[in-house]
């Protein structure tokens, strides 16, 4: 197992994956919270250089400093880390790594697992270290920052991603290419987006409700046991997943 987790995280090092997310996620903790503070001015110097000087802004809230990342963690961030997870996860198929891989008293398991541990802890640090970020700048610009809330929210959105990273595996698993796997894996978070709409019922257990949970932590609207339930119930659906895919994964001819 470490040897395999070694592999990966090479393959982070060669590829350089790991820079590319983590100055994603930096880039978006800086930009959400600058535009989030200045947005309003430029766009009033905009108006007042064609002439327009009577239009009123509402003052910046440091709310909307967190709208402004959570929505960009949650679009941006996590899309780039269902492409880099797909190609980690194909590549070796896709060149005819696996054969020879798996030539080596190698648990196709373990081979699977290593996949979803290394990419968790490269989102993990790289999501976190932005946030880290984030807090920084949004303390220094508002004067204000509620660590507890944020780092609630930031730990339902690492399930959420996780729970799309773990789609996109089985969706690997059912395929060997990689357009295919991106194409579900993309379909399940726009669908999930759709749920997230629908506030009620079953939907607030949901993992789609977690796109929502983030918002509502920060803004003080929802408790902590309701926070907690669409995580547990999100927790035990990657597990479900993962358990499922390494079935698949055990009786897949790899040739």
């Amino acid at each position: 197992m470490k040897t395999l987790l070694k592999y990966d995280f090479q393959y982070f090092k060669k590829t350089s994956k790991w820079i590319i997310l983590g100055l994603l996620s930096l880039f978006l903790s800086a930009l959400s919270v600058l535009s989030a503070r200045y947005m309003q001015e430029l766009l009033r110097w905009a108006l007042e250089q064609e002439g327009i000087d009577n239009v009123d802004f509402p003052p910046p809230t440091v709310f909307t400093a967190y709208e402004q990342y959570f929505a960009n963690i949650l679009q941006i961030f996590l899309l780039v880390v269902v492409f880099i997870a797909l190609a980690m996860f194909t590549q070796d198929r896709n060149k005819g790594y696996a054969t020879f891989f798996f030539a080596k008293p190698i648990k196709r398991s373990n081979y699977l697992l290593s996949k979803v541990l290394s990419m968790a802890i490269l989102v993990f640090v790289t999501l976190f270290a932005g946030g880290a970020l984030f807090g920084y700048y949004t303390f220094f610009l508002f004067d204000t920052f509620h660590v507890g809330r944020f780092l609630g929210a930031l730990f339902s959105v690492f399930v959420f991603t996780a729970f799309i990273v773990q789609i996109g595996l089985l969706s690997a698993v059912l395929s060997k290419q990689f357009l295919k796997p991106l194409l579900i894996t993309i379909g399940a978070f726009f669908l999930m987006s759709l749920f997230s709409i629908v506030k009620g019922g079953v939907f607030t257990v949901l993992p789609s409700h977690l796109l929502n949970t983030p918002y509502d932590i920060m803004a003080g609207d929802i408790g902590a046991w309701s926070a907690l339930t669409p995580v547990f119930v999100t927790l035990a659906l990657i597990v479900g997943l993962h358990l499922l895919s390494v079935h698949l994964f055990k009786h897949q001819d790899l040739v």
